[in-house]
């Protein structure tokens, strides 16, 4: 997977509830999309991340307590429509650090593309 540029912030030691929605293409068809997220600083157990795929087929939501654990949301990309991801993340910050937004396609020879539009917002829920 590969850093989405644009898409990282600085935190703080504290807990945040961050929630984004990223509008992606894919350069071929019938693959798998994954997504996750790079942590520079700590993550407590008590962080979660929820990550729902829309597009053209349903593909369940997935969660997990390892932020930094990729999806692999197997929906039937396509080269001429954009899917959602949505993520629901509850962060808390032992250590402070960097957050990065990660893309690709499950296979190392595929691109996907996190389009404009693409956004984070990350609100500060606790010390």
């Amino acid at each position: 997977m590969e850093n989405v540029t644009g898409l990282s912030t600085a935190l703080a030691i504290g807990t945040y509830r961050i929630r984004g929605v990223f509008p992606v293409f894919a350069a071929t068809t019938a693959a798998t999309m994954n997504f996750g997220w790079s942590l520079t600083g700590t993550a407590a157990a008590s962080s979660m991340v929820n990550w729902q795929a829309h597009g053209s087929s349903y593909a369940a939501p997935q969660s997990y307590s390892t932020i930094t654990t990729p999806t692999s949301i197997g929906v039937t990309t396509s080269t001429s429509i954009v899917y959602y991801m949505e993520c629901d993340l509850l962060l808390n910050l032992t250590v402070a650090g960097t957050l990065q937004l990660q893309c690709g396609l499950g296979t190392a020879a595929d691109s996907a593309y996190v389009l404009a539009g693409a956004f984070f917002d990350v609100t500060c829920v606790g010390p």
